[in-house]
């Protein structure tokens, strides 16, 4: 679900209050199933248009009159927009121009028209919107009632219709949250987004992650997104990583590194980050598939065991043979060390096999170090939840990969590779565990309730070029530049979507489409701003395309138009005269322009007028 669903019920909270306000939303699904993805009004995942007025606007394709609203860090932005470039009936033009006049505040942005913010509201508190529509939606209205133009107002029976068809899918069960959860279920456990730099990529996996965790993302702004993904890292359900050149399979799994204590070197094997997060959601998963009801998850029960041992390290534990206590000495990433009762050290238990041996996976022979197992476990047991958490339920885990073709795939992964195919994973008909090179006599499984997003940046590594072992075992989900969510940033003489569009349709000629650039490079921008365009272009857009034409400044030209780009006049240079050599071309030359007027370079670019001569 998005945004669109809060702000749809507020408004429908408002109009049980006020029965004359009636407005517009999306009435038609469209090619791209928006009201299947629940975008109740004109829009996308980063605005919603709610029309006032039922009249055309123009070029920006939305009602003439209407409140646009946009999802802030914290809040709602909402503003009052009124566009009536294409409208050719003169009563109607009258009633635009007395609601510019009469409404204080409206701002003319260019090609007729006109912006009001009215204010953020907050999720839970939309006054400041509800306090404005009090004060003029009668207002508005009355312009065009007494001007007998009633025709492009909703009544109360089109509002009903349009009500309904919405409703016919919001009480659909195929779009339902936990529907959605549904879907991403065992086909989506391995998912890879790729596209260009700047579509989003990265932000988008948060949001999936979390839902995939059991929060509700819908209608929640990009700061609440980002600290309510901030606390599922710091519970150890969320991992983010990034891969890059020199990460490892030993940083990545497992691997023996280096550890000086008291002047002493020794060499653990150490988990990398997957096995870490695998071994907890192994670990939900036992427990609610295996574990008692009235028992710990192994993971809470074995931190308890360590907290208890700190505030007493001469804690006993008993053998079956009465006066042969042991007492463990430390814990390690993957084992615990214990003394003998004669004194002996150096002895150690294994923390996966405790783990297995606590919910009864796994038979521990009392032969060895066997005999030392089952009073550790008694202990673990004994551990009782509390009475308000009895009732399990399974967590789900997820690690982010950020770019993850920056990384040697193949050699970070290892034989990791086939216990991710969702039929391989533990609890599966065909379940497989490896035994890990490091850890000799550990068998090692990926769990079902293990989710892996990874991103892929195309401009620098096409999907073709992964290993294809990887690419068999994730499902690939493409994100392209969505131009349309800068419409709503406008200047003088244009708006940011045409800007980007136009900008990408030349790099997908020169280049490819792998290569265009992503709307997240312009999507913090305020309407008017050329400063900070202009430090977009400089700082951001300019350096990529050098890097894609590897600063062949005549493709740049082609590309951002003689407003940015500068052609040098070509010298005239004499060469001596051979038979056998052809003097060569001397072609012109192209450079960035030092001072860029950012105002008419944009119009250049959109070829809205020539370059100066």
């Amino acid at each position: 679900m998005t945004f669109h669903e809060l702000i749809l019920g507020k408004l429908l909270e408002y109009r049980e209050q006020n029965p004359i306000f009636n407005f517009i939303a999306r009435q038609r699904t469209g090619k791209s199933n928006r009201l299947e993805n629940g975008y109740w009004f004109p829009g996308n995942n980063q605005y919603a248009f709610v029309g006032l007025v039922n009249a055309n606007g123009g070029s920006k394709k939305t009602k003439s009159v209407g409140i646009a609203i946009s999802p802030t860090e914290d809040e709602f932005s909402c503003d009052l927009e009124v566009a009536f470039s294409e409208e050719k009936d003169e009563v109607l033009i009258e009633a635009y121009q007395a609601l510019v006049k009469n409404i204080s505040g409206l701002e003319y942005k260019g090609n007729s028209n006109y912006k009001l913010h009215i204010g953020n509201v907050k999720r839970d508190d939309f006054s400041n919107l509800f306090e404005f529509l009090n004060k003029h939606y009668s207002e508005i209205i009355n312009e065009f009632l007494i001007r007998d133009k009633s025709s492009v107002l909703i009544d109360d029976k089109k509002f009903e219709e349009i009500l309904a068809n919405i409703n016919t899918y919001r009480n659909n069960p195929n779009y339902t949250e936990s529907n959605l959860k549904a879907k991403m279920s065992d086909k989506n456990l391995n998912q890879i987004l790729y596209g260009p730099p700047g579509t989003g990529k990265t932000f988008k996996t948060k949001s999936i992650a979390l839902q995939l965790t059991g929060v509700e993302t819908t209608g929640l702004t990009r700061k609440e997104i980002q600290s309510e993904f901030t606390r599922k890292v710091s519970e150890g359900q969320i991992v983010f990583t990034t891969f890059h050149q020199s990460m490892s399979y030993e940083d990545f799994m497992e691997g023996i590194k280096p550890v000086t204590d008291d002047q002493n070197i020794s060499y653990p094997v150490k988990s990398g980050i997957f096995k870490i997060i695998s071994e907890k959601a192994e670990d939900s998963f036992m427990d609610t598939n295996k574990g008692s009801s009235m028992q710990l998850a192994f993971d809470e029960a074995f931190q308890k065991l360590k907290e208890e041992w700190e505030e007493d390290a001469d804690m006993k534990f008993p053998l079956k043979t009465d006066g042969y206590d042991f007492t463990i000495t430390g814990f390690t990433d993957k084992s615990i060390q214990f003394r003998k009762s004669s004194g002996g050290t150096g002895h150690t238990l294994s923390i996966s096999t405790l783990r297995e041996g606590y919910y009864n996976t796994r038979e521990i022979r009392e032969t060895g170090v066997g005999i030392y197992y089952p009073g550790i476990l008694k202990k673990l047991k004994s551990y009782q939840p509390e009475a308000n958490t009895i009732q399990k339920k399974p967590k789900n885990f997820v690690l982010i990969i950020d770019e993850i073709n920056r990384g040697n795939v193949s050699s970070i992964f290892g034989e990791l590779i086939t216990l991710l195919e969702p039929d391989k994973r533990l609890g599966k008909p065909e379940e497989i565990k490896l035994e890990l090179p490091y850890s000799k006599g550990e068998l090692f499984g990926v769990p079902p309730n293990l989710y892996i997003i990874g991103t892929m940046n195309t401009a620098d590594r096409s999907v073709e070029a992964l290993d294809t072992a990887l690419r068999r075992r994730f499902v690939f989900e493409e994100v392209m530049p969505d131009p349309t969510l800068l419409s709503d940033i406008t200047f003088e003489n244009f708006n940011l979507q045409e800007v980007l569009a136009i900008i990408n349709s030349r790099i997908e000629v020169l280049l490819d489409r792998d290569h265009t650039i992503g709307h997240s490079y312009f999507i913090k921008l305020n309407s008017g701003d050329f400063e900070k365009l202009k430090q977009v272009f400089e700082n951001n857009i300019i350096p990529l395309l050098q890097e894609y034409f590897y600063n062949d400044y005549q493709k740049i030209a082609l590309v951002l138009g003689p407003g940015f780009v500068e052609e040098i006049s070509s010298k005239d240079i004499s060469f001596p005269s051979f038979k056998s050599i052809d003097n060569p071309e001397v072609t012109p030359t192209f450079q960035l322009k030092k001072e860029i007027d950012i105002e008419i370079a944009v119009q250049q670019l959109l070829l809205k007028f020539d370059a100066p001569a």
